[in-house]
């Protein structure tokens, strides 16, 4: 790995530390999401407290700065490696931002970015699954990350390569646990309700 290399990993966290929540809650609506609703600085939460256009803004900040560092990358002609780090590192910037004391969102957003300029192929094969899996559950969140913890292996049945089926790994472990309140409160509404 070169010096250039490294900067663009390094750039990519720093991009993925610019919370479309967060700026866009104190320039715009005068208001610190961290504190209000869950207090997750991502678009579900923005569309909770603020409304469902702004859901919408927060989502495509947060999409578009997860899609400009893979474009960059491209652009660069930097190794389908490296891309692969940076899209882990804008990620793990936007859920762990230096600036706001590590406390961001949760990363889908961000991931779905990354992935749909990187492999729009990969983003097709997770809406299939999600599709089938939400009717079902009828359960925005629950089915997103039940998808996203099934497509490693869809990806690895259809012979993806092992570094990339590697890396949505990694992507689906990181998610998965940032949205481990949400996945206890699903089994605590549901064991209440078969009560």
């Amino acid at each position: 790995m070169d010096l250039k290399e490294i900067f663009f990993i390094i750039f990519s966290y720093l991009i993925g530390c610019f919370s479309g929540a967060y700026y866009y809650g104190i320039i715009f609506k005068k208001v610190d999401l961290r504190k209000l609703g869950s207090g997750n600085l991502g678009a579900l939460n923005a569309g909770r407290v603020l409304g469902q256009k702004d859901f919408l803004v927060v989502f495509l900040i947060d999409f578009l700065k997860g899609a400009m560092v893979v474009f960059i990358a491209q652009q660069l002609n930097l190794r389908d490696s490296i891309q692969m780090m940076a899209m882990i590192s804008v990620v793990l910037g936007h859920i762990l931002p230096l600036q706001l004391h590590f406390q961001g969102g949760k990363g889908i957003a961000t991931f779905l970015g990354v992935i749909t300029v990187f492999d729009i192929t990969v983003v097709l094969i997770l809406l299939l699954i999600y599709l089938p899996v939400f009717v079902i559950l009828r359960q925005f969140t629950i089915s997103g990350l039940i998808s996203i913890g099934l497509l490693p292996l869809v990806l690895f049945f259809l012979d993806y390569s092992g570094e990339k089926v590697l890396v949505i790994l990694l992507f689906a472990i990181i998610i998965i646990t940032k949205h481990r309140k949400n996945i206890l409160d699903y089994q605590n509404f549901h064991k209440k309700r078969n009560h």
